[in-house]
């Protein structure tokens, strides 16, 4: 059997996509959700001594060799969004009649309103800057802040979206803003600073608590019950399926619109009762002839559409009745049991989820996570919760790399940090391998097969990996072949990962998996200390490993 005849769905499903940049022009296509996509710009933090000598916000915010994009994000662009984080331009930004300087400050969605962090201009960039005689601000800002204590310090502010005006964070907006919250409310009153520390940490659990749309996959229940009458939908009525907030942010990446073409193809395929030869045609197509990334992704489309179809009035009475978001809050503290301990003050990236209806699997992507209606339907509770908890599971991690690292666009740190997310977040709801047919979910025994054979192929992988790694640092193999190491990992990294995590595990508990969950150089060490100790299995070679700290090294920010 080919062992990769299934990867490109899983490439274009399963992946983490590139970090997504969205300029937004103002503060409705911010609010709307509607900017333009580019992918050249980067996010540099300014030192201490910028901020403080030129006055402005914490980040600078350029386009690669184009000196006009430069000039717009400096002056005219109001936000932008990089993934998962959003920054507010401080030249556009106002609290009553004081200004912000210039660049970028972090920013935040909480509860329909933008919180960002930054100092009026006038007050010292940092703190430790400035004199504790210095003059305060005088006026309404300065009684706000003065009244806080934190004359010297980043506070939060609120923008309202409706009228684009700035407010003070202080203990009674947060009082406010943690009135449904008693335990986040009762200890936020034993907090004795305004700061923007202690702000940020209230406002980050509020924004960090699970939201569940199910408006995709509702919106898609009822054009199908016309289509089973024969009524299939109208170019407007896709639009507006499309418009579906669920959709609308599954399809906006680079792959999208080929997605989206293969969905509605799928959907006619299914659901048009003249195209019923056509659609018995492409399902008995054995799935190992497939060598078009598009005939696979077809192939799931049509096979679970169809299974929505049969399934529809049960779907609907489902979605009305269940209370998705206990889930995700259960799956958020699973996620937790499989981190570091110092992730129990962290929040994941992703906290809203959508219900839509694609291929029968889930995804974290472009800082949210996307569950297939049929995916969701077909787990009982706890595995329900744990399949939440791998998608937080990756959410987690890969902020904290974001956080920590660049991208360097190194191969081998590719490949084991692909590996490394996909292995310990299936410990999470697979527990250990090899892959069982309830793993292999309603993609079915196929499938099932040949992820098995990738698993247990894992040792030659990782052989062929350090080889070609440790060869290249040598320069006895050129940049081309190297670079083929970042695709080395099959299946979207699921099973080489997992067979790693399953030997920490099995060698070294559970707890081993938990604390290097996170970071690739402590993930190599600890697979190699539980394949020593097991005897008979791949050990990366000293060169190896110093390489990949080398890389690690020369990455962090």
């Amino acid at each position: 059997m080919k062992r990769g005849w299934v990867l490109g769905l899983l490439a274009l499903l399963v992946l983490p996509c590139s970090a997504q940049q969205i300029m937004y022009s103002n503060l409705k296509e911010l609010v709307e959700g509607r900017g333009d996509t580019v992918t050249i710009l980067k996010v540099e933090k300014r030192s201490k001594n910028q901020i403080y000598l030129m006055g402005g916000a914490d980040y600078r915010i350029e386009a690669k060799d184009n000196s006009g994009l430069c000039r717009y994000l400096k002056s005219r662009c109001y936000a932008v969004r990089m993934d998962t984080s959003l920054y507010v331009n401080c030249k556009k930004m106002r609290y009553k009649r004081y200004r912000f300087g210039g660049w970028y400050a972090p920013a935040m969605w909480v509860k329909g309103r933008i919180y960002f962090c930054a100092q009026p201009v006038g007050q010292a960039a940092a703190s430790t800057a400035t004199p504790p005689d210095a003059t305060k601000l005088g006026g309404e800002v300065g009684d706000a802040i003065n009244a806080s204590g934190l004359v010297f310090a980043r506070v939060y502010y609120e923008l309202n979206p409706e009228t684009g005006r700035s407010e003070f964070v202080g203990r009674e907006k947060m009082l406010e803003l943690l009135a449904d919250y008693p335990e986040l409310k009762e200890a936020f009153e034993k907090e004795t600073s305004e700061s923007a520390e202690v702000i940020g940490k209230y406002l980050r659990q509020l924004k960090s608590e699970p939201t569940c749309s199910i408006e995709s996959a509702q919106a898609l229940i009822e054009l199908t019950k016309k289509a089973r009458n024969g009524h299939l939908p109208s170019q407007q009525e896709w639009e507006i399926l499309f418009a579906t907030d669920g959709y609308k942010q599954f399809f906006d990446r680079p792959v999208g619109k080929s997605l989206k073409k293969t969905f509605k193809a799928s959907y006619e395929i299914v659901f048009d009762r003249n195209l019923k030869a056509v659609k018995d045609s492409i399902l008995s197509v054995p799935l190992q002839t497939m060598k078009n990334n598009e005939d696979i992704v077809r192939y799931f489309c049509i096979q679970n559409l169809s299974r929505f179809g049969d399934d529809l009035d049960r779907l609907d009475d489902y979605l009305a009745g269940s209370a998705l978001s206990g889930a995700f809050v259960r799956g958020n503290k699973q996620a937790l049991k499989y981190l570091p301990d110092s992730f129990a003050m962290r929040h994941p990236d992703h906290s809203k989820f959508y219900i839509l209806l694609f291929t029968p699997e889930a995804w974290s992507l472009s800082g949210n996570v996307f569950m297939d209606l049929n995916c969701v339907y077909s787990q009982d509770e706890e595995s329900l919760v744990n399949l939440i908890g791998h998608e937080l599971h990756h959410s987690y991690r890969w902020g904290y790399l974001r956080e920590k690292y660049k991208d360097s666009g190194s191969p081998v740190a590719a490949a084991l940090s692909m590996m490394q997310s996909e292995g310990c977040a299936d410990i999470l709801n697979k527990f250990e391998g090899p892959y069982s047919m309830k793993d292999a979910g309603l993609f079915g025994e196929d499938v099932l097969k040949q992820m098995n054979e990738n698993y247990y192929n894992t040792p030659k992988l990782l052989q062929k990996i350090d080889s070609l790694t440790v060869g290249y640092s040598k320069g006895t193999v050129d940049a081309d072949v190297y670079g083929q190491v970042a695709k080395l990992p099959v299946n979207g990294g699921h099973p080489n990962g997992f067979y790693m995590a399953t030997l920490i595990k099995h060698q070294l508990g559970l707890q081993a998996i938990a604390d290097n969950s996170v970071e690739p150089v402590m993930f190599v060490e600890t697979y190699n200390k539980a394949a020593r100790k097991a005897g008979d299995e791949y050990v990366f070679t000293d060169e190896f490993v110093a390489y990949v700290k080398q890389q690690y090294k020369l990455m962090e920010k």
